[in-house]
């Protein structure tokens, strides 16, 4: 499967960036590099995470649980692409996520 990051999963790392770019590229690199690569896992297996029973459509959603976010994803098997939706960090409300869909 191809792995395709929506808008707003970029922006949430690009906002992430931003913030950690005060505390140095260790840490950048330390926070950022395994959600990175968390999301290119889900190229060859993209059931790897788990289904997120907190938002709307259960069974639609799944996520991976990277330090302190979530890489939450959908899963369109008939155009085989795994879209990353939001990479949200697990202190915030999870009822709050706009998923964009």
């Amino acid at each position: 499967m191809r792995v395709e990051w929506t808008a707003l999963a970029l922006a949430d790392v690009e906002g992430l960036l931003d913030h950690l770019q005060e505390f140095g590229q260790a840490t950048v690199r330390k926070v950022v590099k395994p959600i990175l690569d968390g999301a290119a896992l889900l190229e060859g297996l993209p059931y790897l995470g788990v289904e997120s029973r907190d938002l709307a459509s259960l069974g639609r959603y799944r996520h991976l649980v990277i330090g302190r976010y979530r890489v939450i994803y959908r899963i369109d098997e008939v155009s085989e692409v795994v879209y990353v939706l939001r990479v949200w960090d697990t202190r915030q409300d999870p009822h709050r996520i706009d998923l964009g869909e």
